[in-house]
């Protein structure tokens, strides 16, 4: 039987020797990647986050009725500007807590809901250390800054910003946490130890890849730390399906940034 499957292997991968068929292997690999999720992440109406917002808001069931968010990384906001879309259309309030380090995107976002009571803008990175840091930049509103430096990627500016941790600053239920840092994302769940082990965090909705490969942290650490504090970990797909990681395969040191959601298991 062995044998017999070695040889199927040869006459399958013998059209495929050539500079052609390796291009045409690589283009199926970058397709059947992106259908699986890795690496859409470009526009937030097509990254499959939307319809896991959508449900999670749903979901929430508080005797206030208000659904409660936290966003590490707001860029431009356009993740609040749906939560309060969704939030409106299923007859939920919200209360929505955001940090942006980035002082240019702050300045915007201040003024962009400084109408809106319910909705709360930091000018502080979430981190496990407390003490001053460097942001790293390539442009003013840009979507790809980082506490990470780029090791691979030149002419970024700087920017020194404060950081808290989120342990410090909450202490009640929240329905979900958003996190996009750009390779920084296992400091802000450290940042929020007590939270997420007393189970107070119900959903982690996040993206790893990208500046995670500057930042020398491996999707096992992530898994790691989410299984031992009992979360269930889903890797979200284009159109919004959940797929569930029942363990740690190799497959998952994906590079190209993905986004995956943290449930605590009931």
């Amino acid at each position: 039987m062995k044998l017999i499957k070695e040889k199927l292997f040869r006459v399958f991968s013998y059209p495929f020797n050539n500079k052609l068929g390796q291009k045409f292997l690589f283009r199926i690999f970058q397709i059947v990647g992106y259908l699986l999720g890795y690496g859409c992440v470009d526009l937030i109406n097509n990254s499959g986050e939307l319809p896991v917002l959508k449900q999670i808001i749903k979901k929430s069931q508080n005797k206030d009725n208000t659904f409660r968010l936290i966003d590490v990384g707001v860029n431009l906001g356009d993740f609040i500007d749906y939560t309060i879309l969704y939030s409106k259309k299923l007859n939920k309030k919200a209360q929505i807590d955001g940090f942006e380090p980035n002082i240019y995107c702050y300045k915007l976002l201040k003024n962009k809901y400084s109408k809106y009571n319910y909705v709360t803008i930091n000018n502080s990175a979430i981190s496990n250390s407390k003490k001053e840091k460097v942001l790293y930049y390539d442009s003013d509103y840009s979507g790809s800054s980082s506490l990470v430096e780029p090791s691979l990627i030149q002419g970024f500016k700087k920017m020194k910003i404060d950081t808290i941790s989120l342990d410090e600053c909450y202490n009640s239920d929240i329905d979900l946490l958003k996190v996009d840092v750009e390779g920084f994302e296992l400091n802000v769940f450290k940042s929020a130890k007590n939270l997420i082990s007393k189970g107070k965090i119900k959903n982690v909705m996040f993206e790893y890849g990208g500046q995670g490969v500057a930042s020398r942290i491996f999707f096992s650490d992530i898994f790691e730390f989410f299984t031992e504090n009992k979360y269930d970990l889903y890797r979200i797909t284009p159109h919004g399906y959940l797929v569930k990681l029942n363990s740690w395969l190799p497959e998952y040191e994906f590079p190209k940034a993905t986004n995956y959601l943290a449930k605590k298991s009931v």
